[in-house]
């Protein structure tokens, strides 16, 4: 699970535990101030990447986020 929380300008993410539960001790929050966005209106994840896109209505502009090999945003 992925949240946006563009007021306190970060990325919180979230693992399913083996029964498909979110697992909470899991919780990751990432820093995404650098990216500038004013105005983020949505974003998607390309499945077979996990590439995440945040649409920023402000510019418009469409930042792209490239996922580490663990599949995390640092």
């Amino acid at each position: 699970m992925l949240v946006l929380d563009a007021f306190e300008a970060r990325l919180l993410s979230m693992q399913e535990d083996a029964t498909g539960n979110l697992d909470p001790a899991s919780l990751a929050t990432y820093d995404i101030s650098s990216f500038g966005l004013l105005k983020p209106q949505g974003m998607a994840v390309e499945p077979a990447t996990g590439v995440l896109f945040i649409l920023d209505a402000a510019g418009p502009r469409l930042v792209r986020l490239q996922p580490t090999t663990d599949g995390s945003f640092t």
